[in-house]
């Protein structure tokens, strides 16, 4: 009994571990995302004081 309790413990951390990884990968995008909008506005701010 004891070994089937470990091996479904084992398993259920596996799954929050990848649930985890999964929102950590999400969110890197979204900030590399965030970024990319944050450089282009500032270089389109700053095409427009160069005109």
């Amino acid at each position: 009994m004891h070994m089937i309790v470990r091996k479904i413990g084992m398993t259920t951390r596996r799954k929050q571990r990848t649930v985890i990884d999964t929102v950590k990968g999400v969110n890197l995008v979204d900030n590399c995302e965030t970024r990319m909008d944050e450089a282009s506005t500032k270089v389109s701010n700053a095409d427009q004081h160069a005109s």
